[in-house]
């Protein structure tokens, strides 16, 4: 287990990051697969799924629209002891449509070891691992750069790591690992076009209010390691 633990300490550590080409979501809390595939496996429902839209400027003629579909599951979770795992399995789609300009599709698979490390406390590892379809489209004549349709398909891994107790969880996970140089057709100017690494954390803690109403507040950070990180803050 200890080799576990330090094999994505050392991951994490060693991952170099350099512009943010993935979705990003004010309301994280709802959609914790999504941001992490750590996370599969970890709900008290065998099995799980999640289906959420996203529209702005609504009234404006080609707005933008993200929408996303998830499920996951567990299995071999028996009794309670300590360095008892057991696994996670999940897939997960993403549709990001920027006007007519920007269209990208991801799928993924996901696996989950998650395992009891104290009495209260419970840790998890996961890897997803699919495509990334990214297309670009715009028509300008005044600029021969941007005449051209370019669409990349390219392979893209996501690691992750999760910590949780009845009180605090705690994430953590790179996207875009796979860091695809996007080409235009000819090797025009500015090709090419890195896509960065994403890196992604939160910290979330549960309280009861009043004895029938529970409160969960959650900070998630978003980090490219090229521009000042952006957060969000969440309580339901």
């Amino acid at each position: 287990m200890a080799r576990v633990v330090l094999l994505f300490t050392f991951y994490f550590l060693l991952v170099t990051f350099y512009a943010q080409q993935t979705p990003q979501y004010t309301q994280f809390m709802l959609n914790n697969y999504g941001m992490n595939p750590a996370a599969c496996g970890t709900s008290n429902n065998r099995v799980e799924a999640l289906v959420g839209i996203r529209r702005q400027w609504i009234g404006f003629d080609n707005m933008p629209v993200t929408s996303f579909f998830n499920f996951n599951t567990y299995f071999g979770k028996k009794g309670g002891g300590f360095n008892r795992g057991w696994h996670g399995l999940g897939a997960y789609w993403q549709g990001d449509r920027m006007g007519t300009i920007i269209k990208t599709d991801d799928f993924y698979a996901s696996y989950t070891y998650l395992m009891r490390m104290t009495r209260k406390g419970f840790i998890a590892f996961g890897m997803a691992a699919g495509a990334r379809r990214y297309g670009f489209r715009i028509n300008d004549i005044t600029d021969p750069v941007l005449t051209a349709k370019n669409v990349w398909l390219y392979p893209d891994f996501i690691p992750g790591v999760k910590l949780w107790n009845s009180k605090w969880t705690f994430d953590l996970s790179v996207k875009q690992v796979y860091k695809f140089n996007a080409k235009q057709g000819g090797n025009m100017i500015g090709s090419p076009t890195k896509l960065p690494s994403h890196l992604y954390f939160s910290a979330a803690h549960k309280w009861w209010a009043r004895s029938y109403l529970l409160v969960v507040q959650s900070l998630h950070m978003k980090y490219t390691f090229s521009s000042l990180p952006s957060f969000d803050y969440n309580m339901l």
